[in-house]
């Protein structure tokens, strides 16, 4: 039985106290400078999936187009035709925008850096103004490029939906599983999409990191996720966890593609277990999710943070699209780390750190 709550609750419980922890100018440009490369290597993450999924769906559809049993079906015709007039527009994008982000938003050549920007008046605040110029640029481009694909992503979606209901695909196994290939490819273009504009949103709301209690995060997080385990047993264990310092959003960022992958990953589990809890360190928090699904091999495991890498069993389930990428850089925002343990058909536990704050402990709990 689930417990359910109000998620408002969760921070209306005084388990959050706001801190306003004064950085100094060096620690906000060094921030700023990750923040900024963050936003230029997902781009050019979502531009190479982007290709990748559109070579896949533009020959699924063409394969579509030549097949018999669609011949003469204006119908199917006219669907197939406004996949492949969206497939042209998404290629524009990703080909050209996508893959350019603003040129003035590097981190590197705006204002001297280092010893030399201490020693000259002012430069510091100058480099700390150009680098939050940049940061604004580059989540306002997402924002644009995100709602320009989003249109002929649409459109894909629709078309490949209204085919896999005419009954000269349905009775057609061939055509259906087509159609049925043409509509994944288009959904892991949308993921990527969704992906990257709440990236950016979150980086455009990260104002300053607070005191917060990660056990109201993490149930909060796991209320979100309840439409992913509908109709399922999930055991959701959830351990003593501390208080941390965290930008709320980035860190509410991490637990959703955390905890969605375990999701994902334990869809074949008669009963999927997951747990969430901290291993004792005196100098940081080590926070784990582990879960009862596929699992991975050490090989795997040395490279899920990587980009351009995906697991070798994407094909028969949701893949974890950018969002390990994304974990990987935001914890290394906090000056933290991340890594993966696993065992191919025996589970998977990922970790990341956070500096160690003092906070109370909270009561173990299980939930089912």
């Amino acid at each position: 039985m689930i417990n359910r709550a109000n998620p408002d609750e969760f921070f209306l419980r005084n388990d959050m106290t706001e801190t306003h922890p004064e950085h100094s100018l060096r620690d906000k440009i060094a921030e700023l400078e990750m923040a900024n490369c963050m936003l230029n290597d997902f781009a050019a993450l979502v531009a190479h999936d982007i290709r990748g999924g559109l070579r896949r769906v533009i020959g699924y559809t063409e394969l579509l187009a030549v097949i018999p049993a669609l011949n003469g079906n204006l119908d199917a015709l006219d669907c197939v035709h406004i996949i492949m007039a969206s497939t042209r527009r998404i290629r524009l994008l990703a080909e050209g925008a996508l893959a350019s982000p603003p040129q003035n938003a590097s981190t590197s050549g705006l204002a001297p850096s280092g010893e030399q920007a201490e020693n000259e008046a002012g430069s510091i605040q100058v480099r700390l103004s150009d680098l939050k110029s940049a940061n604004r640029e580059l989540t306002d481009f997402a924002d644009s490029v995100a709602r320009g694909l989003r249109i002929p992503l649409g459109q894909i979606l629709n078309s490949a939906g209204h085919l896999s209901t005419l009954p000269a695909i349905m009775t057609n196994p061939v055509s259906l599983d087509i159609t049925e290939k043409i509509l994944t490819g288009a959904k892991q273009m949308q993921r990527l999409i969704d992906d990257y504009l709440s990236f950016a949103n979150t980086e455009r709301d990260a104002i300053y990191r607070c005191r917060l209690s990660l056990e109201s995060l993490v149930q909060l997080v796991r209320h979100e996720l309840e439409p992913m385990s509908a109709g399922r047993k999930v055991t959701w264990r959830i351990g003593p966890l501390p208080e941390v310092e965290a930008e709320v959003s980035m860190l509410r960022q991490v637990l959703v593609n955390l905890l969605s992958n375990s999701l994902k990953f334990t869809s074949k589990c008669p009963e999927a277990v997951i747990e969430i809890g901290v291993r004792p360190d005196p100098n940081e928090h080590i926070v784990f999710i582990r879960d009862n699904g596929i699992g991975f091999d050490l090989e795997s495991a040395r490279h899920l943070f990587q980009k351009f890498v995906r697991l070798q069993d994407e094909r028969t389930i949701p893949g974890v699209g950018v969002g390990l990428v994304v974990v990987k850089h935001i914890i290394r925002w906090h000056h933290g780390r991340v890594w993966a343990e696993g065992v191919p058909g025996g589970g998977a536990t990922f970790c990341f750190t956070l500096p160690a704050v003092t906070g109370r402990p909270n009561t173990a709990r299980t939930i089912s």
